[in-house]
């Protein structure tokens, strides 16, 4: 059943009250015409969105409209099962421009009924793939003063093995990735970064490969730094088709969109270096990355030094001689 509280009936019962007075002269009116007008969009779209949830699957959680009890017609609060919440600042326009959830991190358009679907479906994948329990036999490879960085192994208990996979499914929708599977699961190996509030920040899953290909170099134009990073996020990329020797490919790297630029990726990275084979620290020339996405392209630049990267697996990328 989707129904709205008693004080939320009132509040709609309030502003059919005063909608039906515009027109003539009242005296008892004690709100502001521009305040009746923002009480009649407010209950407008709580019916829409009422009348939304009930044509969506059975599946997705169920989205809820609140109002606090002082109704703060600043700011509307979606609420997305369990104590998860989206705030979305309003100041009064009708129509919302593109938001971030502060939960998943999803930038969408809430006025949107395909961009809403698709953060609905996104945000309860999220909500269950980076809650971290945690279990008896944790392998962690570091620990640091905003969380700790621990190993999973493809002969682990089918509970962790079963988390990962949950966590691969969420963080290949983030990233967009296609269902790849990696070359040889028996030898995957995954680093999971998990915050002290006990939620998956970081995923780093890598494989066991043989070869890498070198990514061709190419001028880039003059202009500012922050036009110099969008030419780097939209232009094409080539790499080489002649083989160079590799150890360790990194399928997926990926943080929580909120948590980056704190160094998780790197300490990730750090950890597999140092324990990807057993008595050997691996040389980032021995390391490729699998058909990275414009930001993963940037922070391997950065990490590596050098825009002539290794990468391998390509999906979408260009080759050339």
């Amino acid at each position: 059943m989707y129904s709205l509280s008693d004080q939320h009936r009132s509040t709609l019962g309030m502003t059919k009250r005063i909608s039906s007075s515009f027109g003539r002269p009242n005296k008892e009116v004690s709100l502001s015409q521009r305040n009746t007008q923002r009480l009649q969009d407010m209950a407008a779209a709580a019916t829409t969105i009422l009348q939304k949830e009930k044509m969506k699957s059975h599946h997705v959680t169920p989205l809820r409209l609140f109002w606090n009890e002082q109704l703060n017609l600043e700011k509307k609060t979606l609420v997305f099962g369990e104590g998860c919440f989206c705030a979305l600042q309003d100041a009064g326009q009708k129509a919302f421009g593109a938001v971030t959830c502060n939960v998943c991190g999803m930038l969408y358009s809430p006025t949107s009924p395909e961009d809403e679907s698709q953060h609905l479906l996104f945000h309860n994948q999220f909500i269950s793939a980076v809650r971290y329990v945690g279990w008896k036999k944790e392998r962690i490879l570091g620990e640091y003063p905003d969380g700790k960085i621990i190993l999973v192994l493809p002969d682990d208990p089918k509970y962790a093995l079963k988390k990962v996979e949950e966590i691969r499914e969420m963080v290949d929708n983030d990233l967009g990735f296609q269902q790849v599977e990696t070359k040889v699961p028996s030898q995957t190996k995954t680093f999971l970064f998990i915050s002290n509030d006990k939620k998956v920040a970081g995923c780093l899953i890598a494989e066991h490969i043989q070869e890498g290909y070198r990514v061709i170099e190419e001028s880039v134009p003059e202009g500012s730094e922050g036009e110099k990073v969008m030419y780097e996020r939209q232009r094409a990329w080539c790499c080489s088709t002649v083989p160079e020797p590799a150890l360790c490919g990194i399928s997926r790297i990926w943080v929580f969109s909120m948590m980056r630029r704190r160094g998780i990726a790197s300490r990730m990275i750090e950890c597999l270096r140092n324990n990807f084979i057993y008595g050997s620290h691996l040389s980032k020339d021995e390391i490729a990355f699998s058909d990275p996405t414009p930001d993963g392209k940037l922070f391997a630049t950065h990490y590596c030094g050098t825009s002539q990267f290794l990468v391998y697996n390509f999906v979408s990328g260009n080759r050339s001689t």
